[in-house]
C-alpha cells in the first residue's frame, strides 16, 4: 500500500505519516503540488491526502487527473481543510470521486482514510495489562484489546484510573500467550464513563521476553 501525502505544512506532514505508517503504508511525500503531479503516474498511490486550503486551485486538477486514470485505477483522494470547503466547492470535490474530506488531525478524522482488512492483518487479541500512573507512580492492572501492527491499545480498568489524552506513560506492559510485550506509551482518548482509554505505543523497550 503506497500513500501519496501533499503539503508543505510540517505539523500536517507529521501526523500523517505516524497515522499512515502504523497502518502499513508506504509514504511519499511532496511539499509542492504540481511536483506531485508531475510524477504521479510513476508513483501510482493507492490513496492521496492533500491539503486543499494550502492549493486551492491546483487541488481540483490532481483529482481531474486521478480521476481520468493517470497514476493507477481506484486511487482514492482525501481533502485536508480545517475549515469546511463552501457549499460548491465541496459539490465540485464530491464530483471529481474525492473520497472524504478530513477537517482535524485527530484519530477520529484520520480513520475516514481506508485501510485494506488484507493489509492491515487486523487481529484482535485480548491481553493482561500493568502500567506505571503517571500521576501516582502506582502499578494500574486491566485489560486490553489491540489491532496487530497498528500499535494501538482499547485498555479497560476498573476503577477508572483518571488518565487524559495525550498524557505520557513510561511504561506498560502487555501479557498474552506466555509473552510481554513493554513499552512507553500516549493516551489518544479517555472515556471516564466507561473506565476505557486507548493507548498509542510509543517506543518498545523490546519486542518480546
Amino acid at each position: 500500500m503506497k500513500a501519496l501525502v501533499i503539503s508543505d505544512k510540517q505539523e500536517i506532514v507529521e501526523s500523517l505519516k505516524s497515522y499512515l505508517a502504523d497502518n502499513n503504508y508506504d509514504i511519499i511525500i511532496y511539499r509542492w503540488l504540481l511536483k506531485a503531479l508531475d510524477n504521479i503516474e510513476e508513483i501510482r498511490p493507492d490513496i492521496i491526502v492533500l491539503s486543499a486550503s494550502e492549493y486551492p486551485r491546483h487541488w481540483k486538477t490532481l483529482a481531474s487527473f486521478v480521476q481520468s486514470g493517470i497514476g493507477g485505477n481506484d486511487v482514492k483522494v482525501y481533502l485536508y481543510d480545517p475549515e469546511p470547503l463552501e457549499k460548491e466547492e465541496k459539490e465540485k470535490a464530491e464530483k471529481l470521486g474525492i473520497e472524504a474530506f478530513i477537517d482535524s488531525l485527530s484519530l477520529e478524522e484520520l480513520s475516514k482514510i481506508a485501510v485494506k482488512s488484507e493489509e492491515k492483518k487486523v487481529e484482535n487479541k485480548k491481553y493482561e495489562m500493568v502500567l506505571t500512573h503517571p500521576d501516582t507512580g502506582r502499578f494500574v492492572f486491566g485489560k486490553a484489546i489491540s489491532a496487530d501492527n497498528v500499535n494501538l491499545f482499547e485498555c479497560e480498568f476498573n476503577p477508572n484510573i483518571n488518565l487524559k489524552a495525550e498524557q505520557f506513560i513510561k511504561y506498560v506492559s502487555v501479557y498474552s500467550d506466555n509473552q510481554v510485550k513493554s513499552f512507553t506509551a500516549e493516551v489518544v482518548e479517555a472515556d471516564d464513563s466507561e473506565n476505557k482509554i486507548i493507548l498509542k505505543v510509543k517506543d518498545y523497550y523490546e519486542e518480546e521476553i
